[in-house]
Parts: C-alpha cells; sequence; structure tokens
C-alpha cells in the first residue's frame, strides 16, 4: 500500500514537471505554431471578414450577390490588392488588409508596394489596418488612399488563448460578433454605400476601371 502511494506521488510529481516544463516552453515561443503557418492563417482572417462585412453592407443596401455585386478576396499574400468589390460589371472599391500586431513596423518597401497595388485602380482605395502611426497614415491619405484603422489585431481564440497566456494581449481581440460588429460599423461609416434605389448615383460617383479583370 505504501509503495503504491509513493508510485503515486512519484506520478504526480513527474506529472507536475511536466506541466511547468511545457509551460516554460509556451512562454519561449513567439507564436502559437509554426511561423509561417501563423502569418498566413492571421494575414487572411481579417480580409476574409472585411469582405463578409462588405458582402453584408451591399445586401443591405439592396443588390444581390453574383447578380449585382462581386466581392473578391486574394486567395494569396502578395500579388496585387488583397480585396476587391465590382457593382454591376464595375470597380467601385479595392483595399489592402494589414492584420498587424502592435509591434509590427511597416517598410518602406511594403509602403511603396501597397501604395502602387492601391494606386492602379481608378476608384476608392482604402487600406484597411489594425495599427498604423499617425505619419504612416497621413502618408497614404495624402495619396488619396482612406485609411481604416480598426484598433487591434484580430485573431482566432486559439490563438488569442497562447497570447493570454503570456501575457501579451495588447491591441489583441478575438476574432466574434462582437468584433465583426465593430469593424462593419467602421467600414459602413467610411463607404457610406447608396441604396439600391441611388443606383444612378453610384454607378456615376463610384465607378472605375482597369485594363485587368477579376481572376
Amino acid at each position: 500500500m505504501s509503495i503504491t502511494i509513493s508510485c503515486i506521488c512519484l506520478l504526480l510529481e513527474c506529472l507536475y514537471f511536466l506541466l511547468k516544463l511545457w509551460e516554460g516552453l509556451i512562454l519561449t515561443e513567439r507564436f502559437p505554431t509554426k511561423k509561417d503557418r501563423y502569418c498566413r492563417c492571421v494575414g487572411r482572417l481579417l480580409p476574409h471578414r472585411v469582405g463578409q462585412i462588405i458582402e453584408e453592407l451591399l445586401i443591405e443596401a439592396g443588390y444581390k450577390k453574383g447578380e449585382d455585386f462581386i466581392v473578391w478576396v486574394n486567395p494569396k499574400q502578395g500579388n496585387d490588392v488583397d480585396l476587391k468589390v465590382k457593382l454591376h460589371g464595375k470597380y467601385i472599391l479595392v483595399a489592402e488588409v494589414l492584420n498587424w500586431s502592435v509591434k509590427s513596423i511597416l517598410s518602406e518597401k511594403r509602403k511603396q508596394n501597397i501604395i502602387r497595388n492601391l494606386l492602379s485602380y481608378n476608384c476608392k482605395r482604402i487600406l484597411i489596418c489594425t495599427v498604423l502611426d499617425e505619419t504612416e497614415i497621413q502618408e497614404f491619405e495624402r495619396k488619396g488612399i482612406t485609411v481604416i484603422k480598426i484598433g487591434y489585431q484580430l485573431l482566432p481564440r486559439c490563438f488569442y488563448s497562447f497570447f493570454k497566456d503570456k501575457n501579451q494581449t495588447e491591441a489583441r481581440r478575438i476574432d466574434s460578433k462582437q468584433t465583426r460588429m465593430d469593424i462593419k460599423s467602421k467600414i459602413a461609416e467610411c463607404l457610406e454605400i447608396p441604396k439600391l434605389t441611388d443606383r444612378p448615383y453610384i454607378i456615376m460617383q463610384m465607378e472605375c476601371q482597369r485594363v485587368n479583370v477579376l481572376p
């Protein structure tokens, strides 16, 4: 009996040690998974949500998906803008989306790539970002690019939990119904999408053209 109790105590001590070891490993890791997988997942999350939100706004304005409008989200990170919107066959909006953490730094090369991508379209150009300083925002706006600052990085719950355990949740929020509504209100305020009854106005004021067509 005493041997059994001793074995149980030893087992518990081993489990406790393994738990502390695992906690230590978590605290030393920078990302909750491999860096490239993490960047790919987080990088695609916000453009996907923004695309869904713009679809909702257009539907609420009376337009029909597929018949009146198309919202295209770039399946790859790089090579063209992140998001395009066509209404009645013509581009009305293009956007670049940065789902970055508060410590991210926008390099000059990346900045110029974003500007070049957006300016290649002659319609409403938007940069949707999580965190950018005012100097950078003003530089984009001088180029005719509207900046929508979300104010936080959007993360899947499991990734957020990882950073919460490391006490690194500054300017980070879980992808949820609440964040979706918050982002939707900020985008709606910026776009001011006219109702379907204002169709002549929206075609005249918002249409644009480009040689390339949607993939």
